[in-house]
C-alpha cells in the first residue's frame, strides 16, 4: 500500500505543558483540520485512543467523530482516524473513514498484530446506521476492511467490545451493541456468530469489556433498570465469549443509600483480578438526578474487602445543566494500567467558579501503584493556565508504558463554550486535544494515609529531622481545599513547590529528596483556605 502523508495529514505537535507534583501532562491538539460541531463523543465512557505495548511498543492509535457542516447534522458526521509511530510524538490524520458514509460514536480496540479495530455507527452498505466495524489491514496502513454483522431491529446500535487474545482464535473480537451480545470471527470479511439479547444489560455504552492475564475475557455493565435501576454487575467468559459465566453484582442502590450508577463505567485487570470503576449519582423514584451528589468509585474483589472505593466526590457541587448532556458532577471514569498493578483512572469533573447557563468540566486523574490498595491524591490536567476551556469526553488507553517513568496517553475533547451544540446550547467549534501524562516511578507525590476525615488543619514536623537526603512531611486537611506545600531556603527562596492542588479532606503525606541541595535549615510552610503555618527543617550532607 502507498502511504501519502501531505502536509495537511502530517502534524507536527507543538506541546503546552503543565508540571503538577505528581509529574507533568503534555497536551496538544489532535488533527486540527478536524475541529467539529458535533460535540458529543460519548454515551458512556469513551474509548477513542490505545497504545500498542506488544508491536512495536511506540505505536498509538486513535478516533474520534467531527462534523464540519456548521449545522451539526447527523449527515455529516464522520469518524477520524489518526496514528503515531513515535509515542504520541507527531501523528498522521487518515481523515475519515469510511470517507463517504454517515458515522459516529466510534470504539477503537487494538488486535494482537498491533493493527487498529474500530468499532461505530455507520449507514454504510443501507440507509439504515447501525453497528459495524473496520479492521486495518496492518499497524498504521489507514486501510480499513468493513465488517458488518448486519441489522436487527432498528440496529443495533453503539458497538463496544475487545479484542481476543490472538488473531489465531476462531474469534477474533467480541462486542455489545444496544443489549445484545455477538462474535466477530474475522477481520477479513464479515463473518459473525449472531446477536443474542442480553435483557440485564441496559446499553453498550454502559458496557465495559477488558482481557485478563490468563486471555479470560471480561465485561462489566449497568444492568436493566426494570428492577433495580443502577446496579452494576459483571462476568466473565473462558472461551472467547462463546459462553459467560454467571453474573457478580458489584453495586446495588437497595443497599447503597439509593445511589446507583448512571452512564459512565470502565473496566481493566490487575493479572486475572477484574478492577473496575464507575460513576454513581442518587436516584430519586428510580430517576437519576445528575444535579445531586455524584461519585467515582472503583471496585475490585481483592481491594477493601471487596468493597467499593470512592476515588473523588461533587461534595453537593452541582451544576444547572439545562442541555442535559448526562453529565453529573463528577462522572464519566476511564481506567488504564501500566504492567498489572499501576492503575490511572481519568474522569470529568464540574467547576463552579464559571457558568454560561451551563458548567465548565475539567478533567482529574488519580492512581495508584499498588492494585487499587491506595491512590494519590486527584490532580487537574486541565485550565492551569490560559482561558477558561470546556473539558470533557476524556478517553485513557487501556494499556501504557512502565520504565523510568510511567506514561500514560489520553484524549479528550476541548471547547470554549460549556455544554453541547447538538443539544442546543451556542456552537462553538470543539478540539480533539491529546495528552502525554508522564509520571515518575518510585515513591513520588502525594499519598492519602487517613481513612478518617481530620479534625482541624495541621502541618506536621518533618521526619526524620536532620535528615539527608529525604524526608517525609504529614500534614491534615478537614474540608476540601486549595492547598500549597512550599519549601523555602534560608534566604526565604522558594526552592521547591510540593503541593499546589485541590484536595478533599484527609490526611496526607508528602516525599521530599533534598538530594541536589547543599546542608542548611529550610522551611516549608502550608496554606490551605485561610489556614497557614510554616515549620523549620535541617539538612545535613
Amino acid at each position: 500500500m502507498k502511504k501519502f502523508i501531505s502536509l495537511s495529514a502530517y502534524l507536527f505537535i507543538v506541546y503546552s505543558s503543565t508540571i503538577f507534583s505528581q509529574g507533568t501532562a503534555f497536551i496538544s491538539e489532535l488533527a486540527p483540520v478536524h475541529r467539529t460541531y458535533y460535540d458529543i463523543q460519548s454515551n458512556g465512557s469513551p474509548h477513542l485512543i490505545q497504545f500498542d505495548t506488544l508491536y512495536p511498543g511506540t505505536n498509538v492509535h486513535a478516533v474520534f467523530q467531527c462534523s464540519l457542516e456548521s449545522d451539526s447534522l447527523n449527515s455529516s458526521r464522520r469518524v477520524i482516524f489518526c496514528f503515531s509511530t513515535d509515542n504520541g510524538d507527531t501523528w498522521t490524520d487518515y481523515g475519515p473513514q469510511p470517507p463517504e458514509y454517515r458515522s459516529g460514536f466510534p470504539v477503537l480496540q487494538i488486535m494482537s498484530d498491533g493493527s487498529a479495530l474500530i468499532g461505530m455507527n455507520t449507514n454504510y452498505g443501507s440507509g439504515l446506521d447501525r453497528a459495524q466495524w473496520f479492521a486495518d489491514i496492518a499497524p498504521g496502513a489507514g486501510t480499513f476492511v468493513r465488517l458488518d454483522p448486519g441489522a436487527s431491529g432498528l440496529g443495533p446500535l453503539w458497538p463496544n467490545g475487545i479484542t481476543t487474545a490472538s488473531l489465531n482464535n476462531t474469534t477474533k473480537f467480541v462486542f455489545a451493541a444496544g443489549n445484545m451480545l455477538n462474535r466477530g470471527l474475522s477481520v477479513v470479511n464479515s463473518s459473525f456468530s449472531g446477536y443474542v439479547a442480553q435483557p440485564d444489560i441496559s446499553n453498550s455504552f454502559s458496557c465495559a469489556f477488558a482481557r485478563g492475564q490468563n486471555g479470560k475475557i471480561g465485561m462489566a455493565y449497568i444492568m436493566d433498570a426494570t428492577v433495580t435501576p443502577g446496579k452494576v454487575s459483571y462476568r466473565e467468559s473462558t472461551d472467547d465469549g462463546v459462553t459467560w459465566g454467571a453474573s457478580v453484582l458489584v453495586w446495588n442502590p437497595a443497599v447503597n443509600n439509593n445511589y446507583g450508577a448512571y452512564l459512565g463505567i470502565d473496566m481493566t485487570y490487575n493479572g486475572n483480578s477484574p478492577c473496575i470503576v464507575f460513576e454513581t449519582v442518587k436516584y430519586i423514584s428510580n430517576q437519576p438526578d445528575i444535579h445531586s451528589t455524584a461519585r467515582i468509585q472503583f471496585w475490585s474483589p481483592t481491594v477493601n474487602s471487596g468493597n467499593p472505593v470512592v476515588l473523588d466526590s461533587s461534595n453537593d457541587m452541582t451544576g444547572a445543566n439545562p442541555q442535559q448532556d448526562g453529565f453529573a458532577a463528577v462522572c464519566r471514569p476511564v481506567i488504564g494500567r501500566v504492567r498489572d498493578t499501576c492503575f490511572f483512572v481519568a474522569y470529568c469533573k464540574a467547576r463552579t467558579d464559571i457558568l454560561d447557563s451551563n458548567n465548565y468540566f475539567d478533567i482529574y486523574f488519580r492512581h495508584s501503584t499498588n492494585s487499587g490498595s491506595f491512590w494519590y491524591s486527584a490532580s487537574r490536567i486541565t485550565n492551569n493556565s490560559g482561558p477558561i476551556r470546556d473539558n470533557r469526553y476524556v478517553s485513557i488507553s487501556g494499556r501504557n508504558i512502565y520504565g523510568y517513568s510511567m506514561i500514560f496517553h489520553m484524549l479528550f475533547q476541548q471547547d470554549s463554550i460549556p455544554g453541547s451544540f447538538v443539544n442546543g446550547a451556542e456552537k462553538s467549534l470543539a478540539r480533539i486535544m491529546y495528552c502525554k501524562l508522564v509520571l515518575p516511578t518510585g515513591g513520588f507525590g502525594i499519598q492519602n494515609i487517613g481513612s478518617e476525615n481530620p479534625e482541624a488543619f495541621r502541618l506536621k514536623q518533618n521526619f526524620p529531622n536532620p535528615f539527608n537526603p529525604k524526608t517525609i512531611i504529614d500534614f491534615d486537611i478537614p474540608k476540601e481545599s486549595e492547598v500549597e506545600l512550599t519549601v523555602y531556603n534560608s534566604q526565604g527562596k522558594v526552592i521547591a513547590v510540593l503541593v499546589d492542588q485541590n484536595l478533599t479532606a484527609g490526611s496526607y503525606r508528602v516525599d521530599w529528596d533534598a538530594e541536589k541541595f547543599s546542608s542548611g535549615i529550610y522551611f516549608y510552610t502550608i496554606r490551605a483556605g485561610n489556614f497557614y503555618e510554616s515549620k523549620k527543617m535541617v539538612l545535613i550532607k
